[in-house]
């Protein structure tokens, strides 16, 4: 490649070639289509194979790893020409003499105890140097940045470090650099590979909130410090501190010093995340026309617009790098225990610690949501901080020790990337190996050159195999990104940028979340959704995600859901619990069907409209290959329905032959209902990685630990099944407060049993599907029937003296209706329905059915002692009297 540019100062015209050579083989046996031309690969990509690494040019692309000859000569001018010249710094007070982008050498406690503005006595009197020794002692290393892709990235808490920013004046210098080290006492939340509409909200709130805090903690705090102490400099021009000054608020009095902050994050994140003004218009004796926070809204909306899109460009680019984020934190599990002791959090336990301590946040608005976040924010983050004392500086080596095992940690993400090669393991098990032996967490300068050495060497192993740039290898030998690079613009005009409520109420919006899911489902059909595909798919994503599973690319189930419907009021070992295994292939469901011991009612497989454009199951920790291989398949049969019609020229079994032509791995869902003791029983016989496919222990080791919570006497934890043998099935443990019932129990028995309960998650999920109507028993009763099609309504009747409108609706209108559901739905109908319902269902059942679905709830000994002890005065003797007969 020839490069020619100019130089901006001399006119001066420059030209240098730049070459580079990929050896490689002709493979025709890879050629991917001998008959066509495949419009999925460029020229000779699929057949031409790079020596380095073995792959062909074509794997390489579909991997996003593809470096060509022509990309590797363009690495290298971007190299020599665009990276800077200089690494990025401070300008005043002393700046850090940095060798490299990342230098340990540089201890930033050195900066601080020189820096004017932050030993400043009123500065220490705020408790402002308290946040920075905070800081400083949970272990910080500064960036100096050689390229932009360097000055955009941003992780405080792993390997991002704190950016060295050219400013104008010193004063604006350490007010900026002050802003960031507010960022570091609020890591951001650690995105772990778990995705769903709470982890996306609870990381980008996060992200906002401490955004807005961390700027009344700078440019408010810090600066109304300077200001109070006599500092001469003009604090108006931030757009900031006039604001504050209007709002006649101090923060001189240490007794209201923390409250008043308080309120003044509070009204800045309402503004900021909600485009809310109304708390700072309250503080205000101007109000709405107070010319400080016109022009504070004037200068910083578009800032937290451009976040908004930044943070939520983030986040999405890390879920679709989900796999490789999972793996590279499985991969560093024998290090996270030094990462965890500086309360880095991950979004998984700030959810699971939320729901336990705040669970009205979780099931709440966004709006909810966010405050919520914000007095965590607070309460944990910020007022500790500063209502403490100035904390002592430890000493070097253990700040060291923290500030590499953080950058390291992160670092070592590449290796999860690039994870086929033996070369990654071997090297991150020697670094892994390597810092555990510092028992005593204290590290030296030596120590943290020789693991950047092996290091290093790796990701020049990379770039020989072809496998990254010359660019790359440079950029990633000081900040591996956990997000790729994502440019905003701040200075446009304000007309330009999106309203801050509105931006806020998409980005938190559930059906914003399910939009982009949708998005990506019709990119990988290649076609728009008709409205019935659209409505089965959410449908299906709801039922997933309400059991915690996980879906990629709107299409492929990476996860699917496991979770408890319902489950009998007592804890008895004949307790009935009710499962929603969705997301789980046609394959894996057949296993959990053959079990005759349970009751079923699953959506069916191939005959329903919802199974015409099916969501795929893939395994693995890397599934990109699978993914693949069924978009592909996808496609195909995309093109073949297109042009042969199948499901109409089929004759009439067209549609369901056609969606038989489907893979095993299309997912379905099922409910699945059983005794306490017969799961005891199932998970004996399928934990064991012997004869049992892998779906089924991973479902079935789920269902153990959501069991094991609620019934530790009856079921064990995951660990125990994998171990024991069938004669452990008939040793089921009893607890002395079990209830126990003898015959004279038996009608409470049969009672309570029947009383299914419904869990707060499948209350929910009933609403989300309009399933209002009735009582916990008949609610479910109408889920269990509904699933078979999905044929959940857009509304449903909450008024009682429409019970007979929905009994009919049930049994007579919707697809298959179980004995077990008719049961429920007879026994707990109101008495209204009863009485002249309850003979034409009860006709609706042979004998044998009802006789069979009764089972279900009691022993036939119990039922008989239940109709013999009764009276014209129960509140069932109708019901009890039809069922003596069958009996008899």
């Amino acid at each position: 490649m020839m490069a020619i540019w100019i130089d901006a100062k001399t006119n001066e015209i420059f030209h240098e070639k730049f070459t580079y050579s990929t050896v490689g083989r002709i493979d025709l046996s890879r050629r991917r289509s001998m008959n066509r031309t495949d419009p999925l690969v460029f020229g000779w990509d699929d057949i031409f194979v790079v020596e380095a690494n073995g792959m062909s040019y074509q794997e390489l692309n579909e991997a996003s790893i593809k470096h060509s000859s022509r990309d590797m000569v363009i690495s290298a001018f971007i190299k020599q020409r665009i990276h800077y010249k200089e690494l990025l710094n401070l300008k005043f007070n002393s700046p850090p003499k940095v060798k490299r982008t990342i230098d340990f050498s540089i201890d930033m406690a050195d900066y601080v105890h020189k820096n004017i503005t932050y030993n400043n006595s009123k500065v220490v009197e705020y408790g402002f140097r308290n946040l920075i020794f905070h800081v400083l002692n949970a272990g910080i290393f500064c960036r100096a940045a050689n390229n932009r892709r360097q000055a955009n990235y941003w992780s405080p808490g792993l390997n991002g470090g704190l950016p060295l920013t050219v400013k104008g004046d010193p004063i604006h210098q350490d007010t900026f650099l002050a802003h960031d080290f507010g960022h570091f006492a609020i890591p951001d939340l650690v995105f772990i590979g778990t995705d769903s509409i709470l982890h996306r909200r609870a990381y980008i709130a996060w992200r906002m909130v401490s955004e807005a805090t961390t700027m009344a903690l700078a440019d408010m705090l810090l600066v109304d410090a300077l200001v109070k102490s006599g500092v001469e400099y003009d604090f108006d021009k931030r757009r900031i501190y006039p604001l504050f000054r209007d709002l006649h608020l101090t923060f001189d009095d240490s007794k209201t010093r923390i409250d008043n902050l308080k309120r003044v994050i509070h009204a800045n994140y309402k503004y900021c995340l909600m485009g809310d003004d109304s708390f700072y218009v309250e503080m205000l004796s101007a109000g709405r026309d107070t010319p400080s926070l016109i022009e504070f809204k004037k200068k910083f909306c578009p800032f937290f617009v451009e976040d908004f899109r930044w943070t939520e460009h983030n986040y999405e680019n890390m879920v679709n790098r989900c796999e490789e984020i999972s793996r590279w934190w499985s991969d560093i599990e024998p290090i996270r225990k030094f990462v965890d002791s500086e309360r880095i959090e991950t979004i998984d336990d700030f959810l699971a610690d939320m729901q336990q301590k705040n669970p009205e946040a979780i099931t709440g608005s966004s709006i909810e949501f966010i405050d919520t976040i914000f007095e965590i924010i607070f309460d944990r983050k910020i007022r500790p901080i500063l209502d403490l004392e100035s904390p002592p500086l430890l000493e070097p080596s253990k700040r060291l020790f923290k500030a590499f095992i953080k950058w390291i940690s992160a670092q070592l993400a590449i290796t999860s990337k690039f994870h086929f090669l033996s070369e990654s393991e071997e090297v991150r098990n020697k670094i892994i190996a390597h810092i555990c032996t510092f028992t005593d967490r204290l590290m030296s300068l030596d120590d943290v050159a020789k693991i950047r050495l092996v290091f290093e060497n790796y990701l020049h192993c990379l770039a020989e195999k072809n496998l990254i740039s010359h660019d790359d290898e440079h950029t990633y030998a000081e900040l591996y990104p956990l997000f790729d690079p994502f440019y905003v613009n701040y200075d446009k005009d304000i007309t330009h940028y999106e309203d801050l409520s509105s931006i806020s109420e998409r980005i938190f919006s559930a059906e914003h979340y399910r939009q982009k899911q949708l998005v990506q489902t019709t990119r990988c059909i290649g076609r728009p959704l008709t409205l019935k595909e659209r409505f089965y798919i959410s449908a299906m994503l709801d039922m997933i995600e309400a059991g915690g599973g996980q879906t990629l690319d709107g299409t492929f189930v990476i996860r699917p859901g496991v979770m408890i419907l319902s489950e009998s009021p007592i804890i008895h070992r004949l307790g009935m619990v009710t499962f929603l295994l969705s997301g789980i292939s046609i394959e894996t469901s057949l296993e959990f069907v053959a079990h005759r011991e349970a009751k079923v009612a699953r959506l069916t497989s191939s005959k329903t409209n919802a199974m015409n454009l099916p969501l795929f199951r893939v395994q693995g920790t890397d599934t990109f290959k699978q993914r693949l291989f069924l978009a592909n398949l996808i496609t195909e049969r995309m093109q073949f329905e297109l042009i042969s019609q199948p499901r109409s020229t089929w004759r009439e079994n067209g549609n369901e032959l056609f969606n038989m032509t489907s893979p095993g791995c299309k997912v379905t869902a099922i409910c699945y209902t059983m005794t306490l003791e017969d799961f005891h029983q199932l998970f004996i016989g399928r934990m064991s990685p012997s004869g049992n496919e892998q779906e089924v222990i991973d479902v079935a080791q789920r269902m153990s630990t959501l069991l094991h919570a609620r019934y530790p006497s009856f079921i064990h934890e995951p660990k125990y099944y994998t171990t024991c043998g069938n004669a452990s099935k008939y040793q089921m443990s009893k607890s002395i407060n079990t209830f126990c019932p003898t015959d004279n129990d038996a009608m409470q028995l049969i009672t309570i049993l029947a009383q299914s309960t419904l869990t707060k998650g499948a209350d929910q999920l009933m609403k989300k599907f309009n399933i209002n109507f009735g009582n916990d028993c008949q609610r479910l009763a109408e889920f269990r029937s509904r699933i078979t099609y999905l044929s959940f309504l857009k509304s449903s009747s909450t008024d009682i003296h429409n019970a007979h409108e929905y009994l009919d609706k049930v049994v007579n209108q919707h697809g298959h209706f179980s004995v077990l559901d008719a049961c429920q739905v007879v026994l707990k109908l109101p008495r209204i329905t009863l009485d002249s319902y309850s003979k034409s269902v009860l006709n609706t059942f042979t004998i044998e059915q009802i006789e069979q679905g009764m089972l279900l709830f009691a022993t036939m000994k119990q039922l008989r002692v239940a109709v013999l002890n009764s009276t014209p005065n129960d509140l069932h003797y109708e019901i009890l009297a039809q069922i003596q007969s069958l009996i008899e």
